[in-house]
């Protein structure tokens, strides 16, 4: 289900270069959904598109980034919360191959915060297979954390809005951090 958001986060991670920068605390939209642009400095945008908005920094060590989306899919339509819940499950762990993730921590449960039906899913992977922005391949640390809603008026149309770090270790902040660049975003009703 979700095995672009994975990809769109690795690779958005790892090329800076040819970016939009947008102020800090700036809101940024598509037909969709809207972000808030976080605060701390040296986030980069690519350009958007109709089904998806990318933002990436640089953390303070070499291989450390940062990386906040929101992404429109589309998905079968759910039979009830339980089965959202169940088909979020089925991409997450196809999302994150063993042949190239060790899970250290997976959370997944219904988020009630919004009007529509919502999963949110924390996780904690080693990425053995990592391309290094200082060179060549390693392990590093994926933090993850995602919103995914379906969205109020359009049925087996998803919104997955996700904030994530990758580095050497873990990002002391990053729960506080990824919550406020989730809770920040809107699903616009259209």
């Amino acid at each position: 289900m979700h095995r672009p958001v994975i990809a769109l986060l690795l690779w958005f991670a790892a090329s800076f270069a040819w970016a939009q920068t947008p102020t800090p605390g700036e809101r940024i939209r598509n037909e969709w959904v809207e972000v808030q642009v976080p605060a701390t400095p040296g986030w980069r945008l690519a350009p958007p598109s109709p089904g998806r908005i990318a933002l990436a920094r640089p953390g303070r060590e070499p291989d450390d980034s940062f990386a906040g989306f929101a992404l429109v899919f589309r998905i079968e339509q759910p039979r009830d919360r339980e089965h959202f819940l169940e088909i979020v499950r089925t991409g997450a762990a196809a999302d994150t191959p063993p042949q190239r993730f060790t899970e250290r921590q997976v959370d997944i449960r219904h988020d009630d915060a919004r009007s529509s039906w919502c999963v949110r899913l924390a996780a904690v992977h080693d990425d053995r297979q990592a391309r290094l922005r200082s060179g060549g391949t390693g392990t590093l640390t994926l933090q993850a954390l995602t919103l995914y809603c379906l969205h109020p008026r359009e049925p087996g149309l998803a919104v997955a809005v996700g904030f994530s770090h990758r580095g050497l270790g873990l990002h002391p902040d990053f729960d506080t951090e990824a919550g406020a660049f989730i809770d920040a975003a809107r699903i616009l009703d259209r």
